[in-house]
């Protein structure tokens, strides 16, 4: 880490249980429900939508205190070629009636409505062009997140009121895995119903492991943790899996304690 700014890793922080299960097992994309006010122009000035994703943030260790008080004090750090390899980017931050949310605003409500039977017949390659521009406007929404709430905010989905807690979003330097393979796939995003059952969400959690992120020992950087049991325990983990021993794990991985300098 060479930037007071930003880091050259990726790191999820998580709990200690999680990171053993990605260790094991990798990466799995979890739904995540995702509220971005873009603007005021429309009749429909937000983006709700449940996402699959996985999330990682590039903040240096002087600044992580707030981040690990919300999302966890032990994390794995990756290199950043890694994540590109992967399709990881930093998400767009928007500030509610902004130039920019405006536009993303403008694009989605311009296909409100839309069937393909509108263009008539023989205009194939126009349903084409549609179909097209829309799954690029819900991916680039896949990627885009408010850059702050100076209040809550709260929603109807379903049959249930969320509420979405202020913050300053930006903060959190998020870079995101979405899985998509190819720009014209579709991504199964789940409604309301099934975010709020427990059963039916475990289910379309489960389908997202085939999208599993996976890696080599070289791909990490550190892994930080909370208390002295847990080093050895990690240790052993990355042992086992790539059928190292010791010394040579310790050549290759940066073992940090969450506390330390």
């Amino acid at each position: 880490m060479n930037s007071d700014l930003s880091t050259n890793e990726l790191f999820h922080f998580t709990k200690f249980d999680n990171l053993i299960g990605i260790i094991n097992e990798g990466f799995h994309p979890h739904y995540c429900l995702e509220h971005t006010f873009l603007s005021d122009l429309f009749n429909r000035p937000a983006a709700v939508e449940s996402i699959p994703m996985v999330s990682f943030c590039d903040i240096p260790f002087s600044l992580i205190k707030k981040h690990t008080e919300n999302y966890g004090k032990v994390a794995i750090g990756l290199h950043k070629k890694w994540g590109e390899k992967y399709g990881l980017n930093p998400v767009i931050y928007i500030h509610k009636n902004s130039k920019i949310g405006d536009a993303i605003a403008a694009l989605g409500n311009s296909f409100v409505g839309y069937k393909s039977s509108m263009v008539g017949d023989g205009n194939i390659s126009l349903v084409m062009m549609i179909s097209q521009a829309l799954r690029a406007n819900a991916h680039i929404a896949y990627f885009v997140k408010q850059y702050e709430r100076t209040e809550d905010e709260f929603c109807v989905l379903g049959n249930n009121v969320r509420r979405f807690p202020k913050g300053r979003f930006y903060d959190e330097r998020e870079w995101r895995f979405v899985p998509i393979t190819n720009p014209s796939e579709e991504i199964w995003l789940i409604d309301a119903d099934t975010f709020d059952n427990p059963e039916k969400l475990k289910a379309a959690n489960e389908k997202m492991k085939k999208y599993s992120l996976q890696f080599q020992i070289e791909d990490i950087q550190y892994l930080i943790y909370e208390s002295d049991e847990q080093k050895p325990i990690l240790i052993s983990l990355l042992k086992e899996k790539f059928k190292m021993n010791e010394d040579e794990i310790l050549s290759k991985v940066i073992f940090k304690k969450i506390n330390e300098n």
